[in-house]
């Protein structure tokens, strides 16, 4: 049973040897009361302290009280083992059968009794404290991750929230524990996500998938309690907790991360000095805006533009003075035009102005288009 405790294999031969031994031992005693006693009390007092060492031996994966009531049970009944075995070699010890009334004898079965039980408490003892222990342990470890784990952890059931960690706090710019369980779910999302749809509605779906699944995941526009809106990495998980069902919200900010990428985007799409539209997203559009046109049955116009004697700027004045004049230059085209049309720089000096939804007549929109190239121009 020891063995099993401390979740080791226990040997065979320290289980069956005194077995074996005393079975054949007390074959050839049959006939012999005080040699079998003399046998008996050696054996069980020599197995008490052998079991009094290796729990000693390995008392630091034992907490609590448990080990000293077994310790000290089996000592006793060891110890009186022995001091019976000791009695029955010098002869003071001598009854007739197992039943004689000599005061050592009914001390020994009182004795024996007594800590046999004592025993079994203390080993399941020993269970209880090691289980506690480990629960203990553990929910040590989640709280010591709940309360230092940089994401915002909370809890809550259908009242809710119930708890939080500190880092809720800082990501939701709120005073306290108390103030951020007093809010109300809704008041942590705007009115809409970026897609259009209700947060409210969205929340429901989320929630009902995460309670049928175990989990969700997902990203969502978080509210700060100042009103500053933020993007978020969510994941919901539903568990039992004190016998009821609740969801932990685990949310991380992800604002960085989706500026990165914002960032990324624009830079695959627009002229790295001007922020002006580049080849790619020129492409793009003019293939949208020809489909859209004869689609509606309307006419655009393409304006190609170039800088004349801009090779002599750079080699007279530089490159960053050249690259301030097509700064400038980009500015003064997106002023020239419409906020519907599209000013893209192609390579170099030499610049694109996509002018759309001119008009129904050809001629009116060359005349139309002629005018805003004039008015580029000058």
């Amino acid at each position: 049973g020891l063995f099993r405790f401390f979740r080791q294999i226990p040997p065979r031969r320290l289980i069956w040897a005194p077995v074996v031994f005393t079975g054949i031992s007390y074959a050839f005693l049959t006939e012999n009361l005080q040699a079998r006693i003399i046998l008996g009390g050696l054996i069980f007092g020599l197995q008490g302290l052998l079991l009094t060492y290796f729990i000693a031996l390995h008392s630091e994966k034992a907490p609590g009280r448990g080990k000293y009531i077994f310790g000290v049970s089996v000592l006793i009944l060891s110890f009186l083992m022995l001091y019976r075995s000791i009695e029955g070699m010098t002869g003071d010890f001598a009854p007739t059968d197992l039943t004689s009334p000599v005061p050592l004898q009914t001390i020994t079965f009182l004795v024996s009794v007594l800590s046999i039980m004592l025993m079994v408490f203390a080993q399941l003892l020993m269970t209880w404290e090691r289980d506690l222990k480990t629960i203990s342990d553990s929910e040590l470890r989640m709280r010591t991750l709940f309360e230092s784990t940089s994401d915002a952890v909370m809890m809550l059931d259908e009242k809710g929230f119930f708890d939080c960690n500190p880092s809720t706090l800082n990501i939701f710019d709120c005073p306290s524990k108390e103030v951020f369980i007093s809010k109300h779910p809704a008041d942590l999302s705007p009115e809409l996500q970026p897609c259009g749809n209700s947060s409210k509605d969205m929340a429901d779906f989320q929630i009902s998938r995460a309670i049928k699944n175990g989990s969700s995941r997902f990203e969502w526009l978080h509210r700060r309690i100042d009103g500053e809106t933020f993007y978020a990495e969510v994941l919901l998980t539903a568990m039992n907790f004190s016998g009821r069902m609740v969801l932990q919200a685990v949310v991380r900010d992800i604002t960085e991360r989706k500026n990165a990428q914002a960032k990324m985007e624009f830079m695959a799409h627009h002229d790295a000095l001007t922020g002006l539209p580049n080849r790619l997203q020129l492409v793009e559009r003019l293939e949208h805006e020809l489909r859209r046109a004869e689609r509606h049955g309307y006419f655009g116009a393409v304006l190609f533009i170039d800088l004349d004697q801009f090779k002599t700027i750079n080699d007279s004045l530089g490159h960053p003075v050249g690259d301030r004049v097509l700064e400038v230059v980009a500015e003064r085209l997106q002023q020239s035009v419409r906020e519907e049309d599209l000013v893209a720089r192609l390579s170099g000096d030499e610049f694109v102005v996509v002018l759309t939804v001119l008009d129904q007549d050809i001629e009116t929109a060359a005349l139309r288009a002629g005018e805003i190239s004039e008015k580029i121009r000058t």
